[in-house]
């Protein structure tokens, strides 16, 4: 996911919201398929250092057996977060979570676009793209119906 084509997905063309609104599920699609593989990842990655943890508990009681050390649980959980095979897996682990929280991020933004999609059309059907530029005076009620008063008597 490049942030320049991510950006362009973001992009909304107000005089288009009839092409956008056709696009968006297609574009949402590609990023839940993405966070779909993402999270996937993260699962990988997380059995990968379960087995990596595992393995090195079993190789550092093993070598203490063999040359008649005492270990501590204490001392066994020290060694093994510092090996370097587990701190390996611990950063690949971070990365892909950093991934899934980013491709996620962009999913919640692709759900921000439609919903300003949805707005922009309710306010293209509210006139709002016509043209006609209207003051509130702050008592919205009251504007109105001095407008529909003065456009209906207008008339007569």
């Amino acid at each position: 996911m490049s942030g320049e084509d991510f950006a362009k997905d973001l992009e909304i063309n107000k005089y288009a919201l009839d092409m956008e609104a056709i696009t968006i599920p297609g574009i949402y699609f590609t990023y839940a398929d993405m966070a779909r593989e993402a999270k996937t990842n993260v699962s990988e990655k997380k059995d990968m250092l379960t087995a990596i943890v595992a393995e090195t508990n079993i190789r550092i009681r093993e070598e203490a057996s063999q040359t008649g050390r005492k270990l501590t649980e204490g001392l066994v959980t020290a060694m093994i977060d510092s090996d370097k095979g587990v701190l390996a897996a611990k950063k690949e682990l971070r990365m892909a979570e950093a991934d899934l929280a980013r491709v996620n991020a962009a999913l919640s933004a692709i759900e921000v676009k439609k919903a300003e999609i949805d707005n922009l059309v309710k306010l293209f059907c509210s006139s709002y793209y016509a043209g006609k530029e209207v003051k509130a005076t702050g008592d919205f009620r009251e504007e109105s119906s001095q407008r529909y008063v003065r456009d209906t008597m207008g008339r007569l």
